[in-house]
């Protein structure tokens, strides 16, 4: 019995799994409810709604991508066929365990101290370049530059040096996508 009072400082939650799965240090937790995490805090076993799990069919499984057309150097349809979310976009570029933009790129977002000078500079992106252009360098920028230093960020395979709870899967999941696409567009100036 491996016994754990709260949830480990480096578990994520894997919010396209239903009900949950609470991946850490290469064990998994499913349940129903995060509040059950906390009621039952206790030992491996099933306890209430929640139960720890560490077989390989537990593991996320690989997630397939959204099929998408690339017209010239552009996809020009949405992935999701949804409008994305602004703030939740802006969120992801600044989150280091997701987009990770600013380790690269300079992106008006004060209240981020640091920024990368790497990759050019986002001010006015939307006014160089249209979405459907800045859609495919985030899927995959290897197809306009194959030098490109960026990460392709939604595609299942042919990345380098990738962390291990990506590799066969997308960085970023599609509307996760657009929704860094609805910040962008805001770039103008």
């Amino acid at each position: 019995m491996l016994p754990f009072t709260r949830t480990p400082p480096d578990a994520r939650i894997d919010p396209y799994l239903i009900p949950f799965v609470l991946v850490f240090a290469g064990m998994t937790i499913t349940g129903s409810s995060l509040p059950a995490i906390a009621q039952n805090q206790g030992s491996v076993g099933r306890q209430g709604d929640w139960e720890i799990n560490i077989t390989p069919q537990d593991i996320p499984k690989k997630r397939e991508l959204v099929p998408h057309a690339i017209i010239g150097d552009s996809i020009p349809k949405s992935l999701t066929g949804k409008a994305g979310d602004r703030i939740r976009g802006e969120a992801l570029i600044a989150d280091p365990d997701e987009g990770n933009c600013l380790a690269c790129h300079s992106i008006p977002i004060p209240e981020e101290p640091f920024h990368g000078t790497i990759g050019p500079d986002l001010r006015g992106i939307a006014s160089r370049m249209s979405i459907g252009q800045i859609r495919l360098r985030l899927v995959n920028p290897k197809i306009v530059n194959s030098k490109s230093m960026m990460p392709s960020y939604y595609i299942n395979s042919g990345r380098h040096r990738v962390r291990a709870d990506v590799r066969g899967r997308p960085i970023l999941e599609a509307q996760d996508i657009e929704d860094i696409l609805a910040f962008l567009k805001t770039m103008t100036h």
